[in-house]
């Protein structure tokens, strides 16, 4: 099997059963992990491994005895998280500095508790309260605080006191924890908390049960003549189910993180908060360790560029350096060549002087033409020209 597409976490326990399931080779492979780097992840945890010679008992037919998995001991881990390329999350730096935050949020002393009637409830949570009772409900009976800096909360009428107890017992479990809450001006009007030096949005929601619309018999009648009667029924309708969800708003650098804590059979909101904190604090480490890998890539990006303009530069002046010698061999050859000519015509014998000279001495025109052979040559100075004004004229241009 190739590679995982996401975060994976895995416990002791899940690991334990994994490792006695099949050889380490494939198990790590799946994963995108050497036998080695499983091994030791396995060693961290205090998870005994299959000994040599297991596998090939197994393939014969023999059930060799199974190692028990140990009670976890100080210092051992209870989980790992491994991401799509079989790093160990938990040894970045980024997870490592909220470590104890997230062990903090597992101590049963440390537990937020949701009361039972809300008692001094918190100022931010008295004006969500107060803008949800006050705002129409959309068409799945759903409000949202109509009100500027209030707690996103998305539920029924009927659960604003439920919403408001857990809202108010996690805001001020935050309080205790140090963790702020900030607004934006513009795009968002929700609180947000800094975790972790990281902003990270959330948000409690209230999920939504579907009612078929009934047809009356006469409406059924209709249907049983005509199935396009159909489209001119009501709409089913939709309204709140009464079970609530707190999310965290993560981006696709959290992919494979928990986001959601929902109720179900064996669980509410209401005993969820702890994970939800801790989680927080997963999220923002790997939000860190996000942004500060584009901040990488973006100052390699940068010095690359840098680089390349440097030779882009060099180039350009090497070249401009080159056509210069280009053009001044090419000037001298040709003032070599004017020069030889000159030769030829002063040479004894020449009988067409007179038509090359216009009639003009010949000394003289050798002198003229001289000039003209020095004018072209780079390695000689020659007095100004007529000619060097030619560019004031538009039609030398």
């Amino acid at each position: 099997m190739g590679k995982t597409n996401s975060r994976v976490e895995l416990t002791r326990e899940e690991l334990y059963a994994l490792v006695w399931a099949e050889p380490m080779s494939k198990l790590a492979q799946r994963y995108g992990l050497s036998d080695r780097g499983l091994a030791k992840i396995c060693d961290r945890m205090g998870v005994p491994v299959p000994g040599r010679g297991y596998w090939a008992k197994m393939a014969s037919g023999k059930v060799p005895p199974q190692t028990k998995l140990p009670k976890i001991k100080t210092g051992q881990q209870g989980r790992v998280v491994l991401d799509m390329g079989g790093q160990i999350l938990e040894e970045g730096e980024e997870y490592q500095s909220v470590l104890d935050e997230i062990e903090y949020e597992k101590q049963a002393e440390n537990q937020v508790v949701v009361p039972d009637e809300l008692l001094d409830s918190h100022p931010l949570v008295r004006k969500t309260a107060r803008s949800l009772r006050g705002a129409g409900a959309n068409e799945y009976g759903i409000v949202r605080p109509r009100a500027k800096h209030c707690l996103d909360a998305r539920v029924g009428k009927e659960s604003i006191d439920r919403a408001s107890r857990i809202l108010d017992a996690l805001i001020k479990a935050l309080d205790d924890r140090h963790i702020d809450l900030v607004f934006d001006t513009e795009e968002r009007q929700s609180a947000r908390m800094v975790v972790y030096g990281e902003t990270l949005g959330f948000f409690l929601e209230e999920n939504t049960r579907r009612e078929r619309y009934q047809p009356t018999r006469a409406e059924q009648k209709e249907l049983e003549k005509n199935p396009y009667y159909r489209y001119r029924l009501p709409d089913d309708r939709f309204f709140p189910s009464g079970n609530l969800s707190l999310k965290l708003d993560i981006g696709w650098w959290g992919r494979g993180l928990r986001s959601t804590w929902s109720d179900g059979k064996k669980q509410r909101v209401e005993s969820c908060l702890n994970k939800f904190i801790a989680a927080a604090h997963k999220a923002a480490a790997a939000k860190k360790a996000d942004r500060l890998e584009r901040e990488r890539q973006k100052r390699e990006s940068e010095e690359r560029e840098r680089r390349r303009a440097i030779l882009r530069r060099k180039i350009e002046r090497e070249q401009e350096r080159l056509d210069t010698l280009n053009e001044q061999a090419s000037a001298w050859q040709e003032a070599q060549q004017l020069r030889a000519y000159i030769r030829a015509v002063r040479s004894p014998g020449h009988y067409a002087r007179h038509s090359i000279t216009g009639g003009r001495d010949i000394d003289e025109w050798c002198a003229w033409a001289l000039e003209q052979a020095h004018r072209l040559d780079p390695t000689v100075s020659s007095p100004p020209s007529v000619l060097d004004y030619r560019d004031q004229f538009y039609w030398y241009r």
